[in-house]
């Protein structure tokens, strides 16, 4: 989904600043953050109910969030997810994950496809998401590889691989 007409310019410059910030010293090909109190909590508040995938019966959101369609690379993964009411003060809470990425690059992905997402799901560990995704580079041909998320609903936690 193109936001970009909804993105205020100076929020971009954030949004990238944040990313390069936050990949700097992640020695993985991905980092989780939270959404809240972050540039896009302005864009979250501004998506359609039907923006991105919904998984176990509505509880969990993934939304590929495009950032500038001026930039190879410009797409990050917001997740919206249930918070254990333990950490949300006793009441029900769904907080907002920010997936990066942490390869070659300011924390992007060129592209992400929601639509061909596998889905399986394990009571240990929670749902797990196969999402395929693809780099763009300017020196060499684009690249594709999978993202693996897995989303804790009884934890809150996400991880990816």
């Amino acid at each position: 989904m193109h936001i970009l007409k909804h993105l205020p310019q100076q929020f971009v410059g954030v949004i990238l600043f944040l990313a390069m910030a936050l990949s700097a010293n992640a020695p993985q090909a991905q980092m989780v953050a939270m959404c809240e109190g972050s540039a896009l909590d302005p864009l979250l508040g501004e998506m359609s109910e039907d923006a991105g995938r919904s998984f176990a019966d509505g509880a969990i959101r993934v939304i590929d969030v495009y950032v500038d369609s001026n930039l190879p690379n410009a797409v990050l993964i917001a997740v919206l997810h249930p918070v254990p009411s333990e950490l949300a003060g006793g009441g029900v809470f769904t907080g907002c994950s920010a997936v990066y990425s942490t390869r070659d690059g300011p924390g992007f992905f060129g592209q992400v496809f929601l639509d061909r997402a596998d889905a399986s799901y394990n009571p240990e560990s929670g749902l797990t998401l196969d999402v395929p995704i693809r780099y763009y580079y300017s020196d060499r041909a684009a690249e594709e590889d999978q993202l693996t998320l897995i989303i804790n609903q009884s934890t809150g936690y996400i991880d990816t691989r």
